[in-house]
């Protein structure tokens, strides 16, 4: 296996009209890019003629692998921080010998309480994207104060208002952001 090394993007949901300094810097000679759908649409328009793009997709493994036999350093986009519950996580555990630069764009939850002037330091985050009830079902049952959630298209704010209900938990407010930092961001 080469030498790994991945430069780690975070995005709002804001289609980019140029780098930052620091993004371009440390993309220099990269050719390898990677992200989601959304991210592709974000940045594509930007990124060299004959660049090689990979999807990220659930499950991971086929991009895990594919990082570690494709030659070249690699530009991974995410949402936000790619260390907030994100992909940087991830291949830090997969691919624990790789270098990584992360330049980091705030996460959802603090766009969200950005906006809607909530200190959000005393909410506990939980993540639903690609992952079961349980750390959920966890924060209701031990009644915690304020939660901020990730959520993913199976578990949405719908179905969580939903699976609230069902189990009484009714004396929560929630507040919901969608595309958040974007042209069409709603709250």
């Amino acid at each position: 296996m080469q030498n790994l090394k991945f430069v780690l993007i975070g995005l709002s949901d804001q289609v980019k009209n140029k780098f930052s300094k620091a993004e371009s810097n440390a993309m220099d000679g990269c050719f390898n890019f990677a992200g989601g759908h959304r991210h592709q649409t974000l940045v594509g328009h930007l990124l060299p003629a004959h660049h090689h793009w990979e999807n990220i997709d659930v499950p991971l493994k086929p991009f895990i692998d594919k990082v570690k036999h494709v030659k070249g350093d690699w530009v991974v986009f995410a949402s936000g921080d790619p260390l907030f519950f994100g992909i940087a996580n991830t291949l830090k555990r997969e691919c624990p010998e790789a270098q990584m630069t992360v330049i980091p764009a705030f996460n959802a939850i603090q766009m969200l309480a950005h906006q809607l002037i909530i200190p959000y330091g005393q909410y506990q985050t939980v993540t639903l994207t690609g992952r079961r009830w349980n750390k959920f079902d966890e924060a209701l049952i031990r009644q915690v104060a304020g939660m901020g959630i990730l959520t993913d298209r199976v578990k949405t704010p719908a179905a969580i208002a939903q699976r609230m209900l069902e189990y009484g938990y009714y004396q929560y407010q929630i507040h919901v952001g969608e595309r958040l930092g974007s042209d069409h961001q709603r709250i």
